[in-house]
């Protein structure tokens, strides 16, 4: 439930929460595209960003105009699943994917992704039904999917119920064991 997920991090129930995996260490996880696109947002379209796995450093551009909440590092499935499902939008902009769990987990805890065409993702999170693509390095379309994503509740709830049958079919522990 998105509102006690939310209570657990001291979020309002009617924040506009996006996500994100803080490694700028790694370029090839794109944080500096889902900063850029988040700077690039109109007033209110996000109000809060989650950080994942963020020791909380490198995030004064974004305290500038959001609500920031780090989320270190986190060993319990359970707690990941708890911050992911306070997101409505989950941003993964990597440029050099091979899979993409991180999206699967957005995707089976109810939050919608956007990910950049030229990496595995588009497929694995089955674009445009179950999850957003958009071009590669282009912090303007990004910053377009989310908008488009955070303002049209009915394309939004469209994506997350479609990747909840996505994940539901495909990734499955069973799944994954038969084939």
């Amino acid at each position: 439930d998105k509102a006690a997920a939310r209570a657990k991090l001291a979020i309002p129930p009617d924040a506009r929460v996006a996500a994100v995996r803080w490694t700028p260490h790694n370029i090839l996880k794109g944080t500096r595209f889902a900063e850029n696109a988040l700077l690039r947002l109109p007033d209110g379209v996000v109000t809060h960003v989650l950080c994942f796995e963020s020791d909380g450093t490198d995030l004064k551009k974004l305290a500038t105009r959001f609500n920031v909440i780090p989320i270190p590092w986190l060993q319990d499935g359970q707690e990941m699943a708890q911050a992911m499902r306070a997101a409505d939008v989950f941003l993964m902009p990597s440029i050099g994917e091979t899979f993409g769990m991180m999206a699967i987990e957005a995707m089976a805890c109810g939050t919608s992704v956007v990910v950049f065409e030229g990496t595995a993702l588009p497929d694995v999170v089955k674009a445009p039904h179950a999850g957003i693509a958009v071009p590669q390095g282009d912090t303007e379309a990004l910053a377009a999917a989310i908008t488009n994503l955070m303002t049209n509740s009915e394309m939004r709830h469209s994506v997350i119920d479609n990747a909840l049958a996505l994940v539901a079919r495909d990734y499955t522990e069973a799944t994954y064991l038969t084939r």
